[in-house]
């Protein structure tokens, strides 16, 4: 799976790996950080499930494993292990008193040591997980897939982070594909190609951006504006909390958009915020302490849910929830059952119907495209796709986009609303954009 690795670990400086997300990525970061055996011979049971793919021994050429290295993986919950904010900083860093130190790192407010870790937003678990890993003050920080977790401030904590660890001797090992606003601070840029490493391009990485920037403008030409466009859904004036105590939980705040056909959303905000919450809403996945939600002309909440599921594609950040089935050949004959062509070709096209495709070994970007594909039909007017681009590279990112232009030529007057830390991809999408803050949500054009 590996072969001929060379990262050029030094002191004082940050190296970003980009390229294939596979298995071989993944174990990357892992194996500098120390975090599996050398010898294959000495694994122990757990840390064996993990490895399952990597066979054979590690031979150190040159240098060796960092003696103290923090390692920080794409899911913050693997990383957060109490029930409270404050046990978790105590039983990772051993402060007791000024907790509120750590947090200021990614700008989480001092409140935040009571909150119950439960009630934290995906993006706040992570700056809080963040937060606690730069403050171990390691020889080598390595970080994998973290960005897509942060909103603008957090990227801009995580910078300034990066900054301290150079000037403190430290060294940074960043494993990501949202690289744009890393370009400017990495002192190498390494490319995973299959199964080893080269060096990085900035003219080919940019090159591949540009290729996803192309396909998702044929999506916005696909789309022309439709003057007769109507409306599809409509928010008016939603209130909802998840928690009523002081601290825990956020709210919307009389909530009011509407979205209209053959038109592309792009729903920003903070960490936080409730982006989520919004599409959990339209899916009748939580309900609203007051207000209406429409819905093609009908209040929500008299919508059947086999007429829903019909009539919206929702694919969440992790697709893999979502999946109930064992195979892609289950979903293929289901989708023939229904006769629903759509699905049926979408999954043609992207797996082979010759090959057995069993769900424990798709990838992350698999599990987005079943999910799409299983889910549209012709009835669809409206595709949710929560945090799309996180976890997958550019090759990745561009079948995406072919599968979502592929749909949108195939149903006219279909709608997408995008919710994501992304700007770039939203902003290539030419999309409306919906920006939630402080429980309320401020509707502009990307353009303006």
């Amino acid at each position: 799976m590996l072969k001929n690795i060379e990262i050029p670990l030094e002191p004082a400086k940050v190296i970003l790996l980009t390229g294939d997300e596979n298995r071989g990525f993944e174990l990357l970061g892992g194996i500098v950080a120390g975090l599996f055996p050398v010898d294959i011979a000495d694994m122990v049971g757990h840390l064996e499930l993990l490895v399952r793919d990597l066979g054979g021994e590690l031979d150190i050429i040159e240098g060796h494993i960092p003696v103290s290295s923090v390692y920080l993986g794409p899911d913050p919950e693997r990383h957060l292990l109490f029930s409270r904010v404050g046990e978790e900083i105590y039983a990772q860093t051993g402060m007791l008193r000024n907790q509120n130190t750590v947090l200021e790192r990614f700008g989480l407010e001092a409140s935040f040591v009571e909150r119950r870790i439960s009630t934290l937003s995906g993006g706040e678990k992570m700056r809080l997980a963040l937060a606690i890993a730069f403050s171990k003050s390691a020889q080598c920080t390595l970080l994998h897939g973290v960005v897509p977790w942060l909103d603008a401030e957090g990227k801009k904590k995580l910078e300034e982070e990066i900054e301290e660890t150079r000037q403190r001797k430290g060294c940074v090992l960043i494993l990501e594909q949202e690289i744009e606003g890393l370009l400017s601070i990495a002192d190498d840029i390494l490319y995973f190609k299959g199964n080893t490493l080269i060096h990085g391009n900035r003219e080919k990485l940019a090159q591949r951006r540009g290729a996803v920037n192309s396909l998702l403008g044929r999506i916005t030409q696909t789309m022309k504006k439709n003057p007769n466009a109507s409306e599809l859904l409509r928010f008016d004036t939603i209130r909802f909390q998840y928690e009523k105590t002081l601290h825990d939980g956020f709210q919307l705040a009389d909530v009011s958009f509407s979205l209209t056909s053959s038109s592309v959303y792009g729903l920003i905000g903070d960490n936080g915020a409730g982006k989520s919450t919004i599409a959990k809403i339209i899916m009748g996945l939580e309900l609203p302490a007051s207000g209406t939600v429409y819905f093609l002309g009908k209040d929500l909440q008299f919508v059947p849910r086999s007429e829903l599921v019909r009539n919206v594609c929702y694919v969440g950040q992790f697709p893999e929830q979502q999946i109930t089935l064992s195979t892609v050949d289950q979903y293929r004959k289901k989708a023939n059952r229904a006769g629903n062509e759509i699905s049926e070709a979408l999954l043609r096209m992207y797996f082979d119907d010759k090959k057995r495709y069993p769900i424990a070994l798709l990838s992350p970007l698999d599990m987005k495209i079943l999910c799409i594909s299983a889910f549209i039909c012709e009835d669809t007017r409206l595709v949710i796709l929560d945090e799309p681009t996180w976890g997958i590279d550019a090759e990745g990112e561009s079948r995406l986009c072919e599968i979502l232009l592929s749909i949108v030529l195939h149903i006219s007057d279909i709608s997408i609303l995008i919710i994501s830390h992304d700007r770039g991809f939203i902003h290539a999408l030419n999309a409306k954009i919906l920006r939630l803050d402080r429980g309320r949500i401020y509707i502009y054009n990307e353009s303006e």
